[in-house]
């Protein structure tokens, strides 16, 4: 079978230069997934920054490059485009390249901006018949799906609760990730995504959220925010995220009937409800070993697999535009709900257009700690 063709756009940390950070297990980027798929080839590449596509050549040998992206889908047609640009340029991107002939558009996290362009990005790509993923890599994680398993089994009896924690630093003052025209949002929004899509992935849709924002430094995003989402099952989910940390941290703990499984950033624990063996008449959590897989496998190979299959028509979509689109929703709510007071939000949303965070900032409310 002949090989699909991919575009990327976008040639920084997510789309290319991760792969050489020597800890992180390869592949780790976009580039890095579609040149180890062996249904794939990277043919062309697109980037603002000439010294970008430099290294861009000098990494995976590809010497069509181009500074506009829509020069790029023009001249170069590829089949598959992946886009790892600043969340502000999805929607036109995406956009662009579903009317242009591709197959299939692998856009990073988060989808878009606003509910109204993630509405818009879908949109087009069911017209024009094109596949949408979002890059929500965990979704293929042989750890989480591991866990996954381990709550469909009834390892740990029946799901109760959740909680996830997703803790991190401020942005630098002079990363794109602290101008909120080009990022849309603080770690609640950029990094974030993640851990609300986890939740949905493993336990359903949100159908109310209680939030709490704050905002602690001069930059127009917010650092931290805590929340309680209930969700259509009857499941409770409490998470936090952010918080000004010295340090990274990522874990989602699934909390049952009989037991615990949890998976994160360096994170596998497995407990399960045993006699205690140091109270009488008690039961506790006891510690199992967590089912590592054998064979480690890059989340990245497997989604750009994944790609290829859909296209195909031989797999289904494992992280659709809709359940990008969720995500952000998710995130959504939590600012409705710092804007109204942190009041109980009911979902949907009906405003898609303005960012409540956006709305927050223009009235001067979250210049707080609390």
């Amino acid at each position: 079978m002949e090989k699909l063709s991919v575009g990327v756009i976008g040639c920084g940390r997510i789309g290319s230069l991760l792969e050489r950070d020597p800890y992180r297990r390869k592949p780790c980027t976009h580039a890095g997934a579609f040149s180890a798929c062996e249904g794939t080839a990277l043919k062309c590449a697109c980037d603002i920054d000439p010294d970008r596509l430099a290294q861009f050549r000098a990494d995976w040998g590809v010497d069509r490059l181009y500074l506009d992206y829509r020069e790029m889908l023009g001249k170069e047609k590829p089949e598959i485009v992946s886009i790892a640009s600043w969340t502000s340029t999805h929607k036109d991107i995406v956009v662009e390249a579903a009317n242009s002939g591709v197959k299939g558009i692998l856009c990073e996290k988060p989808i878009a901006l606003s509910l109204a362009d993630a509405d818009e990005m879908i949109s087009e790509c069911e017209s024009n018949n094109v596949a949408l993923m979002i890059n929500h890599e965990r979704r293929w994680d042989q750890r989480v799906l591991a866990a996954k398993k381990l709550i469909d089994d009834g390892t740990i009896g029946e799901l109760r609760s959740i909680r996830g924690e997703m803790l991190c630093g401020v942005p630098d003052e002079r990363s794109w990730k602290s101008d909120l025209s080009l990022v849309g949002g603080g770690p609640l929004l950029h990094d974030g995504t993640h851990l609300f899509d986890l939740i949905r992935y493993f336990a359903g849709d949100a159908v109310s959220i209680v939030g709490f924002v704050q905002k602690n430094t001069s930059l127009p995003i917010e650092d931290s925010a805590t929340a309680t989402l209930m969700l259509e099952n009857g499941i409770s989910a409490n998470v936090e995220v952010g918080g000004r940390r010295a340090y990274f941290h990522f874990s989602v703990s699934f909390w049952g009937s009989n037991g615990m499984v949890a998976v994160g950033n360096g994170i596998n624990d497995l407990w399960v409800g045993a006699e205690s063996s140091s109270f009488d008449g008690f039961r506790e959590l006891s510690r199992r070993e967590f089912p590592l897989p054998e064979t480690y496998k890059s989340s990245y190979l497997s989604m750009a697999e994944e790609m290829v299959d859909v296209i195909n028509g031989s797999s289904t979509n494992r992280s659709t535009g809709e359940d990008g689109r969720e995500a952000l929703h998710i995130i959504w709510g939590i600012y409705e709900s710092e804007r109204q007071g942190n009041s109980s939000i009911d979902l949907p949303i009906e405003q898609k257009e303005i960012s409540p965070l956006v709305d927050i900032l223009n009235r001067q409310r979250l210049g707080r700690a609390f």
